[in-house]
């Protein structure tokens, strides 16, 4: 099963999606999952499908490679390094000036979404970054123009 099973963003590269018409005027920026990163080295994918959405300004994040602190049960395990990994990421991610973040793993999306909020309360500040799915924002992308 797993030498036939595929990541959605490489299958839909794979068999050369159709790009969509409806222009998104945001900027966004894409956190790696370790699991896609480092054992099914997936990176360009997902940044190919965010690319070819009409309006949208990619930025890369720095420090790619650097894991957002979620990593299955690592949050659980643990919390402190996980939470400074977080921040960490989340710092990144606002430095990028994203008003989104997108991500292809649910865990790197709650962690991110925790650790954004949890930024912006620590810098008495207003949180001005969404995380979203990459297949969200294509699938807007293709909805009624």
């Amino acid at each position: 099963v797993a030498k036939i099973t595929k990541d959605i963003h490489e299958l839909l590269v794979e068999y050369n999606f159709e790009s969509p018409k409806n222009i998104l005027n945001v900027t966004v920026t894409y956190q790696d999952p370790c699991h896609l990163m480092n054992v099914q080295r997936i990176t360009n994918a997902p940044r190919t499908i965010l690319q070819s959405i009409p309006g949208l300004k990619f930025v890369e994040l720095s420090e790619p490679e650097i894991c957002c602190g979620s990593a299955g049960t690592y949050s659980l395990t643990e919390r402190e390094m996980s939470a400074q990994l977080g921040q960490r990421k989340a710092r990144n991610v606002i430095a990028s000036g994203a008003n989104i973040v997108t991500t292809g793993n649910p865990g790197c999306a709650m962690q991110l979404d925790f650790a954004l909020t949890e930024v912006a309360t620590e810098n008495s500040s207003q949180r001005t970054t969404s995380v979203r799915y990459v297949v969200d924002l294509l699938d807007e992308a293709y909805g009624p123009e």
